[in-house]
């Protein structure tokens, strides 16, 4: 892909605290008319109890900047936070790349936490990516 490109991408996220893992389960969007089926498991910090949460998004990708955003537009994450957008940057450093992750976000209500579970959440999926390139090497 070249320059930026916008795809939407609706997706169940299953957490299961027990085994410390997110499951991301495509559910509609621009993604599930190119694959039959998504579906990617990622480790993250347990919160009490297990919960579904649907996020539907909308992907920017910027590849001169190396850049994914993930502009939240509807789902449960929107009924905390007016806006809400995550943005995983790859900046190139020695033999290897520094990975950038940025949420921003405006809460709803003063009483709204900050969005430190996503936080982790986005953490923990670039620990995963890169555990998977390290062992593709």
């Amino acid at each position: 892909m070249e320059g930026k490109s916008d795809l939407v991408f609706k997706e169940k996220v299953e957490y299961d605290d027990e085994n410390r893992s997110a499951t991301l389960i495509g559910i509609d969007g621009d993604v599930m008319q190119e694959y039959k089926s998504f579906k990617g498991t990622y480790q993250v910090v347990p919160k009490e109890g297990k919960s579904d949460l649907v996020f539907k998004e909308k992907v920017e990708y910027d590849d001169e900047n190396r850049s994914a955003t993930l502009i939240g537009i509807d789902g449960d994450v929107m009924q905390e936070y007016k806006s809400f957008k995550g943005t995983y940057q790859v900046v190139p450093k020695g033999t290897g790349s520094l990975a950038k992750l940025t949420i921003e976000y405006e809460k709803l209500s003063d009483d709204v936490p900050a969005p430190d579970k996503y936080i982790t959440l986005m953490v923990n999926v670039t620990k995963g990516i890169d555990e998977l390139i390290a062992k593709a090497k």
